[in-house]
């Protein structure tokens, strides 16, 4: 055990040099910023709108294209026209 400053709030720590290099912050520190950040919500593709550059901000699948899983067994016709096709048509580009 060695004694490091919480980088944020400069307090001493008892830990060892690999749990310093983790975890860099005093417990309240951490929990602090832990409770503090929250997850960031997801876009919403349009129907029809080409593949976006940024997809990691968007809700769909950016292998399958789909917002959800492909479904599959049986489901009404209805359902059927709007689950089998791709929000956003995949165009190569270049």
């Amino acid at each position: 055990m060695t004694k490091f400053k919480c980088k944020h709030c400069s307090r001493p720590m008892n830990v060892s040099f690999l749990e310093y290099k983790s975890n860099a912050f005093c417990n309240s520190c951490f929990e602090n910023r832990a409770s503090k950040s929250s997850p960031k919500s997801l876009k919403r593709l349009k129907e029809g709108a080409p593949f976006p550059d940024d997809f990691w901000n968007y809700a769909i699948n950016p292998i399958t294209g789909w917002e959800k899983e492909k479904p599959t067994g049986t489901m009404a016709k209805e359902e059927r026209k709007r689950y089998l096709k791709p929000l956003c048509p995949y165009t190569p580009k270049g």
